[in-house]
This record gives structure tokens, C-alpha cells and sequence, in this order.
């Protein structure tokens, strides 16, 4: 479990996609939160995002009330990107554990511990029973 002042671990996945807003031109692209205490994972997965110039037409068009309530889009997105069982999704993030040492203490439940272990045994994540026939 983490210390009452540390947060869950978060990682992403990111990449520079609008090269002409230097480092403001970052997407993201799927982020895992894990609390480890819980061994709760989250992910938050998205589509690509482009710039668009909008006509004062365009405007009237999409940006009022009901357009927005009918959930239309100018154009499809590209993906429909979602984690449906676990072994479509990402594993648990690395805790770095000796990192930042006197900041961070890591320490993780045995339960945690071994599905952690398993998982890495595994490539993929491990829940529940699989725990014990994945770490013999």
C-alpha cells in the first residue's frame, strides 16, 4: 500500500501528433491508473483529436444545443478503442520501485505482490486463482 501522500501510479501513453504546437501538440492516448492497495486498474482510452478551422456556418452548425444532444460528429472517429477482458488490456504499470526512495515507499500486500509476479510470469494480467497456477 502507499503512504497516506502518494498517489495511485498513472502511466500513459502519449505521442507528439501536432508538431506545429511544439509541446502543447502532445495526444494522449490511453492512460492506466493503478491503486495499489485495491489492485484496482483504470484506463482511459482515446481517439485522435486534429486541428479544424471552423467557418462562422460551421459554427451555427455544430456548436448549439441540439446538434451537441444528438451526439453527431463532422466526421467519423477512427477508432472505437476500448479494454474489453483483461487480456486485450495493458499490464499493470511498473512501480519503479527504487525510485525517489525517500519520497516513495512502495510496499504491496503479498496478494498483490504474487498477482504482480504472476503477471510478469504470464505477460499478461492475472486476477484471483490464476495467481496460484501462474506462479508454480
Amino acid at each position: 500500500m502507499w503512504s497516506s501522500s502518494v498517489s495511485p501510479v498513472e502511466d500513459r501513453i502519449a505521442a507528439l501528433y501536432n508538431h506545429e504546437l511544439k509541446e502543447r501538440g502532445y495526444h494522449n492516448l490511453v492512460t492506466v491508473w493503478w491503486n495499489i492497495e485495491l489492485d484496482f486498474l483504470s484506463f482511459s482510452v482515446h481517439d485522435g483529436h486534429r486541428r479544424q478551422q471552423w467557418t462562422d456556418k460551421d459554427q451555427e452548425v455544430y456548436f448549439n444545443p441540439d446538434f451537441m444532444r444528438r451526439v453527431w460528429f463532422p466526421i467519423p472517429m477512427k477508432t472505437q478503442a476500448t479494454v474489453r477482458r483483461p487480456d486485450e488490456g495493458f499490464l499493470r504499470p511498473h512501480l519503479y520501485r527504487d525510485k525517489l526512495p525517500e519520497e516513495r515507499k512502495v510496499v504491496l500486500s503479498p496478494e498483490v505482490e504474487a498477482r504482480v509476479q504472476a503477471q510478469e510470469a504470464a505477460g499478461r494480467l492475472v486476477f484471483g486463482e490464476e495467481t496460484v497456477t501462474a506462479t508454480k
